[in-house]
């Protein structure tokens, strides 16, 4: 058996019906030295750096791969077909140690393999499966920058496919679609993406090597499929067709970090095929939903009843068969109105219409941009209740297909191709504004002393308004103590921070660690912010988390050399810095608003958790500067309250009061 070098579709049916010809090996390690060096200088010189971080508890995975591995023959092995395309893993849920790992049901522990619905560009459906070099838990695989080796891997369960009669194994084939770079790093010249069959004596052959050529395109899934052939030892055993039959996926890189990406979907290995079966009854829902806040997961719940800033959704369909289909869709939205810590859900449906809008019709392997037609109706008071001190929504869209009736089906059974068919995305209307929906596949941060990085935000409502604090996610990775890191808000200076005239200067904070996609609340004297304003950071050794599902790099700024440049390293992504407001739009009689009015006093203040007031208002609520609710007891003598505050710690905290139809807002210190 030879190793296979593939360099695109037409190679690879080329060397399936030839003989496999012998890939030359790894270049020499003088070169192999200059051009890491190369690499290792061009990110010297890059000014914002993507950095690793822990993707996994890893006590967790540790605990999950040694019970994984302890499989024994009484398990059996799966059968044909196998299918996998990644749309059924769970990704970005911060609650779910297994989240953005192959499943369990399909793939051995994945030894660094993840799972995510944003290095890819263009897959064929929502996520894939990306290698580069960190490991199960998000770390490099080394510290030696200039080490080169194989890093992750993926290896499917064992396959039982002695089932298949004799005079069909040439008709098994493995089909896969493979992407270099996405949005991760290109590979160098020298790294490759293999594949490996193992044999009936548990030893892995090479069968496909995969090299980075220049007419690959970041932007392309290529598809490719190789023969399991019955190959003979000279002794006459069976090498591939065995019970325990078993694939694998391993790429060769730099093992230093988040370098030399490959990203693999769309795995088939099936019987009754030819070299030439790329054709699937399978119509997919091929990426993430475009936000429907605008650029935002999540904004302060009362911007949003200011403006119901609603965009219309826009998601990816592609249709994986040879010939013309129709495809619909419905979109409907599910809310969860919270009412002083009650719950109220109602649903309902937004639209149904053809992935084209008036037409549903799709050509042969095309791909659909859909964009959905109509947006929630944000006055409906059942789905959005503007007493609500908190939201949720849940959008969810369904592709209408012929992929359990198509009759080309039957040569794909059991497999349920409607599992991809469906996509649902989640928002939230609190206190805050997000970008990032909470999961962190990298870290950004600066490389030299004095660089500040900034990242833009713009209000969804219709005036300014009061920021409170502001929460961000520093990863643990690299955080081996404490840190010291200057705070900055700014406003704008048309289309950049105004560095000049900074509305806050917040130096020497601390960073401590939080923990896996924990945010640490840095807290400032509530400030007004115009409605587009920065939060920037300066620190060589801090890196921000970066959230690769959804891009918004051109919000990114770095202050290098006395002046602003809009990302100049083009990184990918959104910075996990979260703004956070009091509740109203306008917020209370705090910095940069009006004085306090006199008609109301509050005394001691500071205190210990009693507050007297005097004054004709009626208390609607105590929180903290970050909007979460205070409970309190309230004793009234005439135009005199006494308020006793319930297990507070010392700080500062928000008093609100209606007087007719005005909200007042006060400052109270508890010592």
């Amino acid at each position: 058996m030879t190793n296979s070098s593939i360099e695109s579709k037409a190679d690879i049916e080329s060397c399936n019906r030839h003989n496999r010809m012998l890939v030359t090996d790894l270049l020499s390690y003088r070169l192999l030295l200059m051009l890491s060096f190369l690499f290792a200088f061009q990110s010297a010189s890059a000014q914002v750096k993507l950095y690793p971080v822990h993707r996994s508890n890893p006590t967790t995975i540790s605990n999950v791969k040694i019970a994984s591995t302890a499989r024994t023959k009484t398990v059996a092995p799966l059968s044909l077909p196998f299918w996998e395309d990644f749309s059924t893993t769970p990704v970005n849920n911060p609650t779910d140690t297994l989240a953005n790992y192959p499943l369990r049901s399909r793939w051995e522990p994945s030894e660094g393999v993840w799972v995510n619905n944003g290095l890819g560009i263009n897959p064929p459906s929502t996520n894939v499966a990306s290698f580069d070099g960190l490991d199960s838990v998000g770390l490099p695989y080394s510290d030696q920058i200039l080490l080169n080796g194989f890093r992750d891997k993926l290896t499917s369960l064992p396959i039982k496919i002695t089932d298949v009669p004799v005079i069909e194994r040439g008709s098994v084939f493995l089909s896969f679609f493979f992407q270099l770079q996405g949005h991760g790093e290109w590979p160098d010249s020298n790294d490759f993406l293999r594949l490996e069959f193992k044999d009936s004596t548990d030893t892995w052959i090479p069968v496909m090597t995969i090299r980075p050529k220049t007419y690959y395109n970041r932007n392309v899934f290529y598809d490719t499929i190789i023969s399991v052939q019955d190959r003979l030892h000279a002794a006459g055993d069976t090498i591939f067709f065995h019970d325990d039959f078993q694939f694998r996926f391993q790429n060769y890189g730099r093992k230093s970090g988040p370098y030399d990406t490959w990203n693999i979907d769309y795995i088939l290995l099936n019987k009754g095929r030819t070299i030439n079966s790329n054709s699937f009854p399978d119509r997919a829902i091929a990426s993430t939903a475009s936000n429907l806040l605008g650029d935002y997961y999540a904004v302060p719940v009362q911007h949003f009843f200011d403006t119901k800033p609603f965009e219309n959704v826009q998601f990816d369909v592609t249709n994986l068969k040879n010939t013309s289909t129709s495809v619909d869709y419905s979109a409907n939205i599910t809310t969860h109105n919270y009412i002083g810590g009650v719950e109220t859900i109602n649903s309902t449906i937004v639209v149904t219409e053809g992935v084209k809008g008036a037409s549903g019709d799709m050509n042969p392997f095309e791909r659909v941009r859909v964009t959905v037609s109509q947006v929630p109706d944000g006055n409906n008071a059942a789905l959005f209740n503007p007493a609500a001190d908190s939201l949720k929504l849940s959008l969810k869209t369904t592709l209408i297909t012929e992929d359990n009736i198509d009759p080309l089906r039957l040569q794909f059974l059991p497999l349920d191709f409607t599992l991809n068919d469906t996509l649902s995305t989640h928002y939230v209307m609190d206190n805050y504004y997000a970008y990032d929906d909470g999961t962190a596949e990298y870290a950004a941060g600066t490389t030299n002393p004095g660089n500040i990085l900034a990242y833009a935000f713009e209000l969804v409502s219709s005036a300014p308004d009061t920021l409170a604090s502001f929460e961000a996610y520093f990863p643990d990775f690299g955080l081996g103590s404490n840190r010291l890191v200057n705070f900055y808000i700014y406003p704008d200076d048309n289309g950049k921070p105004d560095s000049n005239n900074p509305l806050l200067v917040a130096r020497n904070r601390t960073v401590q660690r939080k923990g896996l996609n924990n945010f640490q609340l840095i807290s400032i004297e509530p400030i007004k912010v115009p409605m587009r304003f920065y939060i920037g950071y300066e620190s060589q050794y801090i890196q921000v988390g970066l959230d690769v599902s959804h891009d918004t790099g051109d919000k990114i700024y770095l202050f290098k050399n006395d002046s602003w440049y809009q990302n100049p390293d083009e990184i990918y992504g959104s910075l996990m810095i979260r703004p956070l407001f009091i509740e109203g739009v306008g917020g209370g009689p705090l910095v940069g608003l009006p004085e306090e009015q006199p008609s109301i006093t509050i005394y001691p203040n500071p205190g210990k958790g009693q507050f007297f007031v005097e004054g004709s208002a009626d208390l609607v609520m105590v929180s903290t500067v970050t909007g979460q609710q205070i409970s309190f007891e309230k004793e009234s003598d005439g135009n005199r309250q006494k308020i006793s505050l319930h297990h507070t710690s010392p700080g500062i905290y928000l008093l609100r009061f209606r007087q007719g139809d005005t909200i007042i807002t006060r400052k109270l210190a508890v010592q």
